[in-house]
This record gives C-alpha cells, sequence and structure tokens, in this order.
C-alpha cells in the first residue's frame, strides 16, 4: 500500500483557519453579516455592495482596497453609521450599528478643520463634553503632541502643511478616544513625500495605543506598509475578492523589498476587477454614443453624478 505525503497548506488557507479560529477568543470588534446597498439612479438600482461578510478584531489594522466604484468608502459609511445597510447587519461589540457615534471617529481626505479656529482649537472641538477647560486645553495639547504639532498649536490651518492639516485631524479623531478609527485615504491629496511621513506617523499611532483601524485606500504599497491584513474588493457590485494577512515585521517601510513582494501579490489579483471597471465604462460610453448622447463626456461618463469621479 502506498504512503500519500500531505500537501502543505498555503499561506492564505493557513491565515483563513485562523480567523476561523479567533471568534471562539474573543468577539469581533466589528462584524458585517450578508451586507448589500443599492442606490436608487437614473439608470436604475445599481448595486454598490452585495453580501459583504468580515469580522475585524479588537486592535486589528484592515485595509480596504480595490477599483475605483468598488464601494470601499461606502462600507466604511455604514460602520461609521452614516449610512443605512440596505440588506444585512453591522454589529460593534455585537451590539447593531444604527447611527453614528464617538466611538467610531472617522477621518477624511480632506482635513476638514475649522478655518477660524487654531490647531489646539480644533482638536478641543471634538472635547466639548469635557467642562474644566483647563483639562480640555490638557487633552487636546497632549494628542497634538501624539503627532508632532505641539509647537503649531496656535496656528491656523492656512498657517499649516496639507500633512499637518491631516495630522491635526488625526489628533482630533483620537481625542476622543474612540474604539474605532475609520479612515478614508487621508493621505490622497497629499504629496509622495509627505505621505510617506504620515504613513510612519500612523504606523508609530497604531503601535502605541493598539486601536482597531479601518484603512480606505487605492495606494496597495501603502495598504501593505499600514495594514495586519487587506482587504481586496472586487469591481461592482462590491464583494470582498481575497483576504491577505500582512505577515511582516514592524515598523514597516514603504521602500522594502518585502513590501513589493506583498503589494505585487496584491496587484495580481486587483488587474481582473480593475480591467472590468474600464470594459464597463468603455461599454456605456459605446452605447451611449450610439444613441447620439456625446456632446457632454462628463453626462455620459457620470450621468447620474455629473462629476468626474467614483460615482459611489
Amino acid at each position: 500500500m502506498g504512503l500519500f505525503t500531505a500537501k502543505p497548506k498555503s499561506e492564505e488557507i493557513e491565515a483563513h483557519e485562523r480567523r476561523l479560529a479567533l471568534p471562539l477568543a474573543k468577539p469581533a470588534k466589528i462584524r458585517l453579516e450578508n451586507v448589500s446597498v443599492r442606490f436608487d439612479t437614473r439608470q436604475g438600482q445599481p448595486a454598490a455592495l452585495e453580501n459583504v461578510s468580515l469580522a475585524i478584531q479588537p486592535g486589528e489594522f484592515v485595509c480596504l482596497v480595490g477599483p475605483s466604484g468598488c464601494g470601499k468608502s461606502t462600507l466604511l459609511n455604514i460602520i461609521a453609521g452614516l449610512l443605512p445597510a440596505g440588506q444585512g447587519q453591522v454589529y460593534k461589540d455585537d451590539v447593531p450599528i444604527t447611527k453614528a457615534g464617538p466611538d467610531r471617529a472617522v477621518i477624511f481626505q480632506e482635513a476638514a478643520l475649522f478655518p477660524w479656529l487654531t490647531a489646539v482649537q480644533n482638536v478641543e472641538f471634538a472635547l466639548k463634553s469635557v467642562r474644566d477647560k483647563k483639562a480640555r486645553r490638557a487633552k487636546a495639547l497632549e494628542q497634538l503632541q501624539m503627532v508632532h504639532l505641539s509647537r503649531f498649536a496656535d496656528s491656523y490651518p492656512h498657517e499649516l502643511s496639507g500633512g499637518m492639516r491631516q495630522r491635526v485631524a488625526i489628533a482630533r479623531a483620537l481625542a476622543l478616544d474612540p474604539d474605532v478609527l475609520l479612515m478614508d485615504e487621508p493621505f490622497a491629496a497629499l504629496d509622495a513625500q509627505t505621505r510617506d511621513v504620515l504613513i510612519g506617523e500612523v504606523q508609530r499611532i497604531w503601535l502605541e495605543t493598539r486601536k482597531t483601524v479601518i484603512f480606505v485606500t487605492h495606494n496597495v504599497m501603502e495598504a501593505v506598509t499600514l495594514g495586519d491584513r487587506v482587504i481586496c474588493m472586487g469591481a461592482r457590485p462590491g464583494c470582498i475578492k481575497q483576504e491577505l494577512d500582512i505577515t511582516l515585521e514592524r515598523p514597516r517601510a514603504v521602500e522594502h523589498p518585502d513590501t513589493a513582494r506583498f503589494a505585487q501579490r496584491i496587484m495580481a489579483n486587483l488587474q481582473d476587477e480593475i480591467a472590468k471597471i474600464v470594459l464597463e465604462e468603455s461599454d456605456f460610453v459605446e452605447a451611449e454614443r450610439a444613441r447620439g448622447r456625446d456632446d457632454d463626456p462628463d453626462r455620459v461618463l457620470y450621468p447620474h453624478t455629473n462629476t468626474m469621479g467614483d460615482g459611489i
């Protein structure tokens, strides 16, 4: 009788088995069950998300990547409580999420600071519940110190660089002491050098605080450098195509060869999804041109929004 040698498990299978075992030890911080979302448009009700299920553990840094329009920001807004799930359930600590709350702080692409307030006053704005003015100011300064902006506490937003303004926004979010930090492409508007500096800053802050972070990005290198796990989403309707555990030691550097190696694996998976988006747009434009509606390129590409962008 012949002997059979067990085939070694792939990294993806081993990672999946580890994730299945995690909920037995502790409940997920964020859990989505079969979440689907559709938006009403003049073209009907296209699905932004379809049957998305995901569990994120306490203290985990999870990055969402995918082609434009795959529903990454929509998913983040649902977790934030800014948008209801059309179908399915979303939980935080096994409690349904029905509205926004200070336990889930959101950092957007733009810093969204009040231009008439100084840096420290912008951070203090998140601390209105602290009635003691001295305690409130001390807490705000502590957060600015964490992002290395103490010396600019009295500067107004127009006196700060783009990267510095985004750091103030991070300090303001941390001042709430949220359980979950939701970051929607916070470095997208920054130059490459500033982005790399802030990637290092976010890594350091996460290592110090161990907050649960959900980070949306188009930048695969950014995702690999920051994330414990990278979730790859497919083209419309948005769904999870792949999950990859990033096993690199921290702190990580964007330019490290191992970072590039993981990024290549993710990009190989995303290429087909990006191609689907391009083909879908090309087919739509050709159909509109055949009907004589090519006079306005913005209207042809995004007739329901009149904008050039994701649309979802």
